[in-house]
């Protein structure tokens, strides 16, 4: 967490019995507290166990965004670039790359909320179909003053096939205050 900036990243599996799930977000009630909530989707991956190949984070001041990149261990992988930081900016959209591959990735989504103290989310992502390193991945994000937190993730393939980054199709419900 740098200066108030917490961004939280999990992942389920969809098998069918979901429901209207509730998101509960609590800070410490402050006048200033904003959160920001969404939820993307991503099909094709593998069926049981983690879904998570490879990962890592960071934190920093000021734009540009900059994750250490990582090295996939499967050929075919999702590679999602997942960014929170604390000021009501967006993600310039054509920034979003990784030094080494792939080299752009799309980006799905990218929410503000100017309630309080103001806050933002953004992900982008791009298919590898090699294992190996990404390089470090990076977003230069609209106003260059906000403090930042970010994933780097790879996706397993199910084995034959790869993650559908054409249908990641990114749902969300909107902003949650």
């Amino acid at each position: 967490m740098l200066d108030g900036t917490n961004l939280q990243v999990a992942w389920r599996r969809c098998d069918g019995t979901e429901d209207s799930s509730t998101v509960n977000i609590t800070g410490t009630g402050g006048t200033n507290d904003a959160a920001i909530a969404n939820i993307a989707t991503y099909s094709g991956c593998i069926t049981s166990g983690s879904v998570v190949d490879q990962s890592n984070s960071g934190t920093g001041t000021n734009s540009p965004v900059s994750i250490t990149g990582i090295t996939t261990g499967e050929v075919d992988t999702l590679v999602v670039f997942i960014i929170g930081q604390n000021n009501d900016t967006t993600v310039n959209t054509a920034t979003w790359a990784c030094a080494t591959d792939p080299t752009s990735l799309t980006e799905r989504y990218d929410e503000t909320s100017t309630v309080g103290n103001d806050c933002g989310v953004a992900t982008g992502d791009a298919s590898k179909s090699s294992s190996g390193a990404t390089g470090n991945a990076s977003a230069t994000l609209a106003a260059s003053d906000s403090d930042w937190e970010g994933y780097l993730v790879s996706l397993k393939p199910p084995g034959g096939g790869s993650p559908d980054p054409t249908v990641p199709t990114p749902v969300h419900s909107g902003n949650f205050y």
